[in-house]
């Protein structure tokens, strides 16, 4: 089986060692020393060997060779829908964020994206999600559960696990932390509801210098933090506040470092096709006016921690590693 893979590696996080791309990483992670298993890589960008115009980034899809592709479109690097056609069901284009907030309802915001073509901030493709799905496959990282509609498929993104595990010589010295970037209005809402209660959290994870915590992780770090912390935050929002939620990774991210995971919005982990997690078995939900009881009365509740911890760390690692992620593709190919 052969990969042939095409994304960008962002500004942001380049010059850390932690920072390489969890597609190519978890490909190495999941079939490390297994020669049926091999992949190239192509770099996005300006540095020497990397391409940057559209041409050279259909141009491969189109002469190399491969049993399946991986392709994250940014900007005007995206492909083209004649050569979706010509690729067909070998070719997996990832859309990372539906970025819409019609709706308070996650359904009606994907339905208003379906068919409109992917223009805005961080993309330019002109074809849209369902004219693509009739030709090619969709990975959609931030909405449903299963196969949405013919050739679309909810996904997680996939975790290095080798990186993301459980570590038993890490302690657990962190009480309460949130993982990541401080960037959109429900997690800036409860940063200040922690600091008027004078309720002590840990802030880390974020690599942009302009967004609170600038701390500039390495992935290792970053990964330390959930094997430290005793309970983890878990916001599933958008740039469009209340208006939107959607499925965030943190879950993921959480469990397979055996963390007791409090979430807000949990009706994201669910749809009209089944649902991913459940309330009280693999997290606890939260909101803003019950946050801090619950989180005080987890942390005095070890025990209750525990089980669901380990309920959702064996939920994971029997449907959401690494190499169940890539042997998924190459089922739907093979499938179609």
């Amino acid at each position: 089986m052969k990969v042939l893979m095409i994304f960008d590696i962002y500004d942001h996080v380049r010059n850390y060692t932690g920072a390489y791309h969890r597609i190519e990483s978890t490909f190495n992670s999941a079939f490390e020393n297994d020669s049926n298993y091999t992949y190239k890589a192509i770099y996005i960008g300006n540095e020497p060997g990397f391409i940057n115009t559209p041409k050279q980034l259909n141009d491969a899809l189109l002469n190399e060779e491969y049993d399946i592709a991986v392709v994250s479109e940014g900007g005007d690097m995206v492909v083209d829908l004649q050569v979706a056609k010509k690729v067909g069901k070998k070719l997996f284009l990832m859309h990372w964020e539906g970025w819409c907030g019609v709706s308070s309802n996650a359904y009606t915001n994907f339905l208003a994206i379906y068919k409109k073509p992917k223009i805005w901030d961080a993309i330019k493709q002109p074809a849209s999600i369902y004219e693509l799905s009739q030709y090619c496959n969709i990975l959609c990282y931030d909405y449903g559960y299963g196969e949405i509609f013919p050739n679309i498929y909810a996904v997680w993104a996939p975790y290095n696990s080798k990186l993301y595990k459980i570590d038993e010589t890490v302690e657990r010295d962190i009480d309460v932390s949130h993982n990541g970037a401080v960037v959109t209005p429900e997690r800036i809402r409860y940063v200040e509801l922690f600091k008027r209660a004078n309720f002590p959290i840990t802030y880390t994870g974020s690599q942009q210098k302009h967004i609170f915590p600038f701390q500039a992780l390495l992935e290792e770090d970053y990964v330390k933090i959930y094997q430290r912390a005793k309970i983890s935050l878990c916001f599933n929002d958008c740039i469009f506040g209340p208006t939107a939620s959607v499925r965030k990774q943190k879950i993921i991210e959480s469990g397979l470092c055996g963390g007791f995971p409090m979430v807000t919005n949990p009706q994201t982990y669910t749809t009209f096709k089944g649902s991913w997690f459940k309330e009280g078995i693999h997290f606890i939900s939260m909101n803003e006016n019950n946050c801090i009881d619950k989180i005080k009365y987890y942390l005095n509740r070890p025990d209750k921690r525990k089980e669901i911890s380990e309920n959702l760390h064996k939920e994971i690692n029997s449907y959401h590693t690494d190499k169940h992620w890539w042997n998924r593709l190459f089922e739907w190919a093979k499938d179609k």
